[in-house]
């Protein structure tokens, strides 16, 4: 079953194919008649003629078969890309999912072979307040809660850094080429938009926190060991009652 042809498990319907057809050219012999009952009985001349056959029957018959086939290819060019999109992010936050995020940054931190070493920062953002937040309002608010508190971290950051969503209420994000003093910044950036955010569940105010824990790194390491550290820290952070102690939260790996 491993190998097993996707095509014997799909197989082609030829009929609507076969149907397709047999209008097409059933319609662009109607045409061709047409057009050479006019030139037949018109009064052109031959060299009249053969201009208007070259030109206006290819023309007529082509033109909406390639704007039809053109279309077509279009659609399925759109559906692949939306696919292709929805295989890698998260319905809900249109972040990257937990796999794909982890993939992403293992390229990063690892060196490659005569190059320079890798140098960045993993934070990871907890919004668990939600939970309560759902059990009060719903999963729709909670998930409303989530995906402002997504777009707030992603333009919190640069365009070429990674956003992802590791968990129910957990965010991965990947600082490229980032400092420690970077990460801190980045890190008190994303907890002060956050709590900018305006959320009001049945139209009662809210205010959004959460809390950061990562890690900064200057030499080839793997993602694994970045989000267990950056777990560990998290963990501080949640003990906080704060929630502020950003600098205590990032350290050299």
């Amino acid at each position: 079953m491993a190998n097993e042809d996707p095509k014997s498990r799909y197989p082609v319907d030829w009929r609507p194919v076969a149907k397709l057809v047999l209008i097409g050219t059933a319609i662009c012999i109607g045409v061709s008649a047409i057009f050479s009952y006019l030139l037949l009985f018109g009064s052109f001349s031959s060299f009249q003629r053969t201009v208007i056959t070259s030109l206006a029957i290819p023309i007529v018959i082509g033109v909406p078969v390639f704007t039809l086939l053109s279309l077509k290819m279009e659609e399925i060019r759109r559906l692949r890309k939306e696919l292709t999109h929805s295989a890698s992010h998260d319905r809900t936050t249109d972040l990257y999912h937990a796999d794909v995020f982890s993939s992403l940054v293992d390229r990063r931190v690892r060196a490659p072979m005569g190059k320079t070493r890798p140098q960045g920062a993993l934070l990871v953002v907890d919004a668990g307040q939600l939970r309560s937040t759902a059990e009060q309002y719903g999963f729709e608010w909670a998930n409303e809660a989530l995906r402002s508190i997504a777009t707030t971290i992603r333009s919190s950051v640069r365009k070429e850094d990674f956003v992802g969503r590791l968990g129910e209420t957990e965010f991965g994000v990947f600082l490229h080429h980032a400092s420690e003093e970077d990460a801190l910044e980045v890190g008190e950036r994303i907890r002060g938009e956050v709590g900018k955010v305006y959320f009001a569940p049945q139209g009662k105010a809210i205010e959004l926190a959460v809390q950061v824990g990562g890690i900064s790194f200057e030499d080839a390491t793997t993602v694994t060991e970045l989000l267990r550290i950056a777990d560990k820290q998290l963990d501080s952070a949640r003990r906080q009652s704060s929630g502020l102690e950003i600098k205590k939260l990032i350290a050299d790996s």
